[in-house]
């Protein structure tokens, strides 16, 4: 699923890899909110390096979803980023990587200005990363409360618009 190109939209981006347990949580919440919800969002889901994002989020209304980990956290518990600045400082350790990590995405968009207008990180703690593993049915749980999580950053979006 590749971005409509419409930069209006804010863009949800589905980070993971769907081989691998709870690592698929971004690609699954994305796809499955964009099923739901088809014309309020574009989408892309990313299974390897996050720099190819870097063009397409400039001066877009993003939404990231990923997995994470962290050793003293409960599986499913939601963490959340509002800001580049947030993620770096609060969660750097805990979120997941793919290819090149998500914080040096951020930092090249940043040096080549290319950053998004806003940016939200909706993380779900995974349980399971064993490959060939399916979605843990926690970390599958929370997609309604992610979306719901969404749905409001969208409406906020939609205010600051006006």
């Amino acid at each position: 699923m590749k971005s409509t190109g419409d930069k209006s939209k804010p863009l949800i981006i589905g980070i993971g890899n769907e081989f691998r347990g709870d690592d698929a949580f971004g690609i699954v919440a994305a796809t499955e909110i964009h099923t739901t919800h088809p014309d309020l969002f574009d989408v892309i889901l990313e299974q390897g390096d996050t720099s190819r994002l870097i063009d397409q989020w400039q001066n877009r209304d993003v939404i990231v979803l990923d997995a994470v980990y962290s050793p003293s956290k409960a599986e499913g518990e939601i963490h959340l980023a509002h800001s580049f600045e947030e993620l770096k400082t609060e969660y750097e350790k805990q979120f997941s990587t793919h290819g090149i990590s998500l914080e040096e995405a951020i930092k090249l968009s940043i040096l080549f200005g290319r950053e998004p207008a806003s940016f939200l990180f909706i993380g779900v703690e995974g349980g399971q990363w064993e490959l060939g593993a399916a979605l843990s049915e926690k970390v599958r749980s929370m997609i309604s409360e992610v979306e719901k999580v969404v749905m409001e950053y969208e409406g906020g979006l939609n205010q600051k618009n006006l």
